[in-house]
């Protein structure tokens, strides 16, 4: 027999070594996991129906721990699956104390019909039952303040803006609520805007408090505008009757920026350019600015076009 001859029946031999050992580890796996087993498992806990009025704290148990006898295979399942139960609360009682109660043999069976009728479930480890801790939850209605990057687009003006509802109810402890005074939206911005808005916005969640509606509408209507230039003449107000005022140049030009439909309709009574007496009277220089005011709501920006002023001489009346 060769050399050659002899490394292939080692690797043969090596082979069916293999497959054997495999063969009995798999046998030896499968009666391991028929045989029946008693461990302790971890599981998830989460409480279902509770009155809402209440909240549980945080310092509650939020896990729970059971001694569970099954087989290997389903030891072997569990390993991979989601292991959460539920509490229902549905049922709780208060004791002499005040405090909340659930019987033993109500938790137990609850979790018992959960694991189904493969797990045999005998006790809790440690062998005391949950214990819950709760608190009476308070109802505040606080202001909305809106956080939103809200601009026009060139020609155009937000016209109005507003949210809807513009409060919400929040519900937490009593000592939660008392340093909070208002709520924020989360922060919205949008693209330079042409055309009305009409969107929802989230409220910006606070840990540990519920807050209703969680959701609220945020609308603000778009306007084009155009412009128009007036040439007005310069008032003096609160001028005493036994004074004149004269301005150099008493007319200035005023640039109106409004709706084209409203703009249309606009004349020079529509706003006011004047200069009060007092400050006449009380300035240093030669020069002064006058102030614009509108008369018309539908005027959404108003300006003096030249900016530097104008001369005055205040003389008294012969």
């Amino acid at each position: 027999m060769g050399l050659k001859d002899v490394h292939i029946l080692k690797k043969h031999q090596t082979r069916l070594f293999l497959l054997f050992f495999g063969a009995a580890s798999f046998v030896w796996l499968l009666n391991s996991l028929n045989e029946s087993y008693t461990k302790d498992v971890v599981f998830k806990l989460a409480y279902i129906n509770l009155d809402p009025d209440f909240r549980i704290h945080e310092s509650s148990d939020h896990t729970v721990s059971l001694r569970i006898s099954s087989s290997g295979f389903k030891f072997f399942a569990l390993a991979f699956s989601n292991l959460e139960l539920s509490l229902d609360l549905s049922d709780l009682s208060t004791d002499a104390s005040g405090s909340f109660t659930l019987p033993k043999a109500n938790q137990l069976s609850q979790f018992s019909n959960q694991l189904g009728s493969s797990i045999t479930l005998s006790d809790f480890t440690p062998n005391s039952p949950l214990s819950f801790d709760f608190y009476r939850l308070v109802k505040k209605r606080l202001p909305l303040r809106l956080q939103a990057d809200i601009r026009a687009a060139p020609n155009f003006f937000i016209s109005s803006k507003e949210i809807q509802p513009d409060s919400v109810w929040v519900w937490g402890s009593g000592d939660q609520l008392s340093g909070i005074h208002e709520v924020n939206s989360e922060s919205f911005r949008v693209g330079l805007l042409k055309s009305n808005l009409d969107t929802l916005i989230h409220v910006t969640a606070i840990d540990s408090l519920t807050i209703s509606p969680a959701r609220v509408r945020l609308k603000a209507e778009v306007l084009s505008f155009s412009e128009k230039i007036f040439k007005v003449s310069i008032k003096t107000k609160d001028l005493p009757t036994s004074h004149q005022v004269y301005f150099f140049p008493n007319q200035m030009e005023v640039v109106v920026a409004a709706p084209i439909e409203t703009l249309k309709q606009i004349t020079e009574s529509d706003f006011e350019l004047f200069v009060p007496y007092k400050l006449l009277k009380d300035a240093t220089s030669e020069i002064i600015q006058p102030t614009i005011e509108s008369l018309h709501p539908e005027i959404h920006h108003l300006y003096i076009k030249d900016t530097i002023g104008v001369e005055y001489i205040i003389t008294k009346k012969i």
